[in-house]
């Protein structure tokens, strides 16, 4: 059975992330159960993703499973190591969401029009004001699935394949598209795509249609229509 290498990057400090971070709880309860399960977080950071990600793209960690987390998932899974063992034997990429057939015009893997795969978790409200923890269940299709796109607060990788595919994170998706255009270069080499049941809460709605996503989103565009061309 192969280790677990959790790998976040987080704008917060060592002391706020150990304090307030969902993921830095779930970091020590994983911990704490497993001696297969490590961590690295990069604090205080203000690079791209895709920067602090491709530094763990290498043969140095072809051995273990390497997962890219938000700083604001938790995940919950009791059996988290077993099932991404499992996974990595159908998958070479996995997400907890994703998009099988996506329409690359649309800029999202949440396109209701297409067939969806996976779930994710949320607290709701955001914060509850409930004396107690309210969590529903974003249900997308149904998973294990093969995708073509997947959503970025969490991908596991079996890093194996991933390095001797050659792909990396594309740099200039700092914090927006980084994850569909890492998960369709992905599929487009051959690898496998999908999702996977692993259950985690994602206590975040995202950033859609802010000012750095638009920005993003105009890269992105650009890099399609010349693979396209």
């Amino acid at each position: 059975m192969k280790d677990v290498l959790l790998v976040c990057a987080t704008g917060k400090t060592r002391q706020e992330f150990k304090e307030s971070a969902p993921l830095s709880a779930s970091i020590q309860r994983l911990r704490s159960t497993s001696k297969k399960v490590t961590s690295r977080v990069t604090y205080d950071n203000r690079a791209g993703l895709g920067v602090i990600y491709n530094q763990y793209l290498n043969k140095r960690y072809k051995s273990k499973i390497l997962v890219f987390v938000h700083d604001d998932v938790s995940i919950q899974d009791l059996f988290f190591v077993e099932k991404l063992n499992k996974a990595i034997g159908a998958l070479d990429v996995i997400g907890l969401a994703g998009n099988q057939d996506p329409d690359l015009s649309y800029p999202s893997w949440f396109d209701q029009r297409r067939p969806l795969s996976g779930f994710v978790a949320h607290h709701w409200p955001q914060p509850s004001p409930l004396p107690y923890e309210t969590i529903f269940v974003s249900s997308y299709g149904p998973s294990p699935a093969l995708c073509a796109m997947l959503d970025g607060c969490f991908l596991a990788v079996n890093t194996e394949r991933v390095v001797n595919s050659g792909i990396k994170f594309d740099e200039q998706f700092q914090f927006h598209f980084y994850d569909l255009d890492f998960s369709l270069s992905c599929s487009r080499k051959g690898l496998r795509v999908g999702t996977w049941p692993i259950w985690a809460v994602h206590q975040s709605g995202g950033s859609f249609g802010s000012p750095e996503w638009k920005r993003m989103q105009k890269l992105y565009r650009r890099k399609l229509s010349t693979d396209t061309d």
